[in-house]
Protein backbone atom coordinates (compact mmCIF):
# COMPACT_ATOMS: atom_id res chain seq x y z
CA UNK A 1 0.00 0.00 0.00
CA UNK A 2 2.82 2.37 0.99
CA UNK A 3 4.36 2.02 -2.38
CA UNK A 4 1.56 2.49 -4.60
CA UNK A 5 0.59 5.75 -2.49
CA UNK A 6 4.53 6.52 -3.01
CA UNK A 7 4.29 5.71 -7.14
CA UNK A 8 0.49 8.35 -7.03
CA UNK A 9 3.21 11.16 -5.22
CA UNK A 10 5.58 11.12 -7.40
CA UNK A 11 3.46 9.90 -10.51
CA UNK A 12 1.46 13.12 -10.09
CA UNK A 13 4.17 15.70 -9.37
CA UNK A 14 5.55 14.43 -12.36
CA UNK A 15 3.02 14.51 -14.60
CA UNK A 16 2.69 17.93 -13.38
CA UNK A 17 5.65 19.14 -14.26
CA UNK A 18 6.16 17.33 -17.71
CA UNK A 19 2.24 17.95 -18.74
CA UNK A 20 3.32 21.32 -20.85
CA UNK A 21 1.68 24.14 -20.07
CA UNK A 22 4.74 26.15 -20.94
CA UNK A 23 4.00 27.92 -17.72
CA UNK A 24 6.73 27.37 -15.65
CA UNK A 25 9.78 28.60 -17.11
CA UNK A 26 12.63 27.87 -14.13
CA UNK A 27 12.95 27.02 -10.62
CA UNK A 28 11.26 30.21 -8.95
CA UNK A 29 8.14 29.48 -10.82
CA UNK A 30 8.01 26.14 -9.39
CA UNK A 31 8.12 27.48 -6.55
CA UNK A 32 4.95 29.73 -6.98
CA UNK A 33 1.59 29.74 -5.13
CA UNK A 34 -0.05 28.54 -8.37
CA UNK A 35 2.01 25.69 -9.10
CA UNK A 36 1.77 24.73 -5.39
CA UNK A 37 -2.12 25.04 -5.36
CA UNK A 38 -1.90 22.77 -8.68
CA UNK A 39 0.89 20.47 -6.93
CA UNK A 40 -1.60 19.43 -3.89
CA UNK A 41 -4.80 19.28 -6.18
CA UNK A 42 -3.16 16.72 -8.25
CA UNK A 43 -1.69 14.60 -5.17
CA UNK A 44 -4.79 15.04 -3.49
CA UNK A 45 -6.47 13.34 -6.46
CA UNK A 46 -3.73 10.73 -6.93
CA UNK A 47 -4.43 9.94 -3.30
CA UNK A 48 -8.47 9.72 -3.36
CA UNK A 49 -7.85 7.45 -6.24
CA UNK A 50 -5.46 4.62 -5.30
CA UNK A 51 -7.11 4.51 -1.64
CA UNK A 52 -10.30 3.81 -3.18
CA UNK A 53 -9.08 0.95 -5.53
CA UNK A 54 -7.51 -0.33 -2.86
CA UNK A 55 -10.15 -0.78 -0.20
CA UNK A 56 -11.86 -2.13 -3.42
CA UNK A 57 -9.25 -4.77 -4.28
CA UNK A 58 -7.75 -5.14 -1.42
CA UNK A 59 -3.66 -3.81 -2.21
Amino acid sequence: MRSSIFGAIVGSILGLIVSGDGEFGDFQDILSKNFLLKMSRTVIFALIIIVAFARKSNV
